[in-house]
């Protein structure tokens, strides 16, 4: 069985838009507001780039 994610994973798709684990949308960039913990789910947001 494997253990639910400590980090709540985001990734910048090509519209620019950020996907996040917690299956929710996030428009703008994530300095601007600061931000360390997903608003939606609580965990702290790891920033998954793309390959």
């Amino acid at each position: 069985m494997t253990q639910p994610s400590e980090a709540c994973r985001w990734t910048q798709g090509s519209d620019d838009r950020w996907h996040t684990d917690c299956q929710q949308l996030w428009y703008g960039g994530l300095g601007i507001y600061g931000l360390h913990t997903c608003p939606y789910c609580g965990k702290p947001i790891e920033v998954k780039e793309e390959t």
